[in-house]
C-alpha cells in the first residue's frame, strides 16, 4: 500500500491543525514560498470592504460569534466601521 506523508500545522489564526504532503512542503521549499501558515478555510475567509475596496478577514471565532447572534458578516474593514460608527453619532 502507498501510504503519503504528511506532516501537522497548526493554524495561526484558527488554532486547528492541518496537514499538507511533504510533497508539497517541497515543492513549497524549492520555489522559496513560505508554507500556509493558516488552514484553507481561513485562506478562504477574505472579505473585499464595500467602501474602501480593502481587503480584510474575519476568524472562524469572529464568523461564529456573529452567526451565533444572528448578524450578518461585516461589509465594511474595521476602519470604515469606525468611521461610519463617528458619523453616526455626530449625525
Amino acid at each position: 500500500m502507498n501510504t503519503v506523508e504528511k506532516i501537522t500545522i497548526t493554524c495561526k489564526e484558527c488554532k486547528k491543525d492541518f496537514t499538507i504532503t511533504k510533497k508539497h512542503l517541497h515543492w513549497f521549499e524549492s520555489k522559496n514560498i513560505p508554507v500556509f501558515k493558516r488552514c484553507e478555510k481561513c485562506r478562504k475567509a477574505k472579505k473585499i470592504c464595500v467602501d474602501c475596496g480593502k481587503e480584510f478577514r474575519l476568524t472562524e471565532q469572529h464568523e461564529k460569534w456573529l452567526k451565533d447572534r444572528g448578524l450578518k458578516p461585516f461589509k465594511r474593514c474595521k476602519a470604515c466601521r469606525d468611521k461610519r460608527k463617528g458619523e453616526i453619532k455626530n449625525g
